[in-house]
């Protein structure tokens, strides 16, 4: 993979102290350069920072690619600003005339101005946006957040509007556009949304557990059901006999092909379906409460993470799935894991993540969870798996039914981005390890356990 990029990377070193002299020239306001600025100048530049992003990616080290891609969604080190009303995407290279964005987008600005619906507070707080857009954060909105996903207010919601306003809408890159075009008045409108999540309740899961279970199930949540095929495919990487459950999240949109497919391709599987609370954390802790897993010696999890805030969230996706469910090998994986007693938690590599720094605002919650659990908080750095896709074992899951935690325990859905129970349950599952005396490891370190060392353990295991 690296030999098609170390060359041409080596020339854009090359070239950087010539493209840095530039961006200097650029800086100083020096106007007299033979050619006009272009989006080649800015592009080898960026290209370095590109290329060390695929460099550690290659190397397994998601840490050091989410930092690479950090830099490059933020990067002020290019300061290409041909002039002060300007902005340099440097992702795309792009040098955006702001004062033309804003003719350009006159109409959208105007409503969203007119409408008080934007909250400039809530958008700056909770996405970490350029600074050139701090005094006018529906700009930004308009020229970027609102494709990959962010949203305008606390309370609106593109999917679910999209989800209940039919075709035309949900094709649309601009459903906040729609909704303020249309005055709001809608009667399939976000507060009908909200409404209906307010009365969908949590699925009585009586019936839900198989009656001869095997060794192992697999957990399943569905919140982007478009992404229902890649987590299918990656399911049937296993020919081992499982158990699935799969929780679908009730948006408002037909449910009914989706169950379908699902039993097509997995006819035994358990299908549940929850209201729009806790992500894809809290159906697992209530079906680790409810004891649907109790039977089990190993739990997979997985589920749709797309994170639309990310520009590689889908690379993101990919590199966790593909971290507990190989391409190949993937029984022999459970195999290992099934054998290694002092395993507890398994995640792709690259998402153990440790420091202080990861704690956020979650601090205050993983105190109070390890509280209802009985369980001391017995690190001094903070190490947790990250990407809530795992498989975990019994003596954890033990701990975590301790919580007792209910959906009153997980705010109400508004796009958070961190701060919230989910949040804070990832953060635990590392002291609860501890406390079970068991170990998380990364996906390359299971495969360094000599085969012959353990001892066959086929119980529960069938081709």
């Amino acid at each position: 993979y690296l030999d098609g990029h170390v060359s041409y990377l080596e020339q854009c070193r090359i070239d950087a102290q010539q493209i840095r002299e530039l961006e200097k020239r650029i800086v100083a306001g020096a106007n007299q350069l033979s050619e006009p600025v272009k989006p080649a100048h800015i592009d080898a530049s960026a290209r370095i920072e590109s290329l060390e992003l695929k460099l550690n990616l290659a190397a397994q080290s998601w840490r050091g690619v989410t930092q690479a891609s950090r830099r490059i969604a933020g990067s002020q080190s290019l300061a290409l600003l041909p002039a002060p009303n300007s902005y340099f995407d440097s992702i795309t290279g792009v040098v955006y005339d702001l004062a033309e964005e804003r003719r350009k987008n006159s109409q959208y600005l105007g409503l969203i101005k007119d409408s008080g619906l934007f909250d400039s507070q809530f958008y700056v707080s909770n996405y970490s946006i350029d600074s050139t857009f701090h005094a006018e954060p529906e700009l930004h909105f308009v020229l970027f957040g609102e494709a990959i996903g962010l949203q305008p207010n606390a309370k609106f919601q593109a999917h679910l509007y999209q989800s209940l306003q039919g075709d035309f809408v949900a094709a649309s890159r601009t459903p906040f556009f729609h909704y303020l075009s249309t005055n709001a008045q809608e009667l399939r409108s976000i507060q009908v949304a909200e409404e209906r999540q307010a009365h969908i309740s949590v699925p009585n899961l009586k019936g839900c557990s198989f009656p001869k279970p095997n060794q192992v199930a697999i957990y399943v949540h569905i919140y982007y059901q478009d992404l229902w095929p890649e987590l299918a495919d990656t399911i049937s990487r296993l020919s081992i006999a499982i158990d699935l459950f799969v929780v679908i999240v009730d948006l408002g949109a037909p449910l009914q092909n989706l169950k379908n497919d699902i039993a097509t391709r997995f006819p035994e599987a358990r299908i549940s379906v929850f209201p729009n609370r806790g992500r894809d954390t809290f159906p697992f802790v209530h079906m680790v409460g409810a004891g649907i897993f109790d039977a089990y010696d190993l739990v997979g999890k997985i589920h749709t993470k797309n994170s639309p805030h990310m520009f590689d969230g889908v690379i993101w996706r990919k590199h966790l799935l593909a971290g507990v469910l190989p391409e190949s090998d993937s029984d022999e994986l459970v195999r290992r894991l099934l054998n290694s007693n002092d395993v507890g938690i398994l995640v792709a590599d690259g998402q153990i993540f440790e420091g202080n720094d990861w704690w956020g605002s979650n601090k205050k919650t993983v105190t109070e969870l390890l509280r209802r659990a009985e369980v001391p908080m017995s690190m001094e750095n903070l190490r947790f798996p990250a990407g809530s896709t795992y498989w975990i074992k019994k003596p954890i899951l033990e701990l975590i039914r301790r919580m007792q935690l209910t959906i009153e325990d997980f705010e109400v859905e508004t796009g958070q981005l961190e701060g919230t129970t989910s949040h804070a349950v990832e953060r635990a599952l590392g002291f609860l390890a501890v406390a079970a005396n068991q170990t998380i490891v990364q996906s390359s370190e299971i495969w360094k356990i000599n085969p012959h060392a353990i001892e066959p353990n086929t119980s529960g295991l069938r081709s």
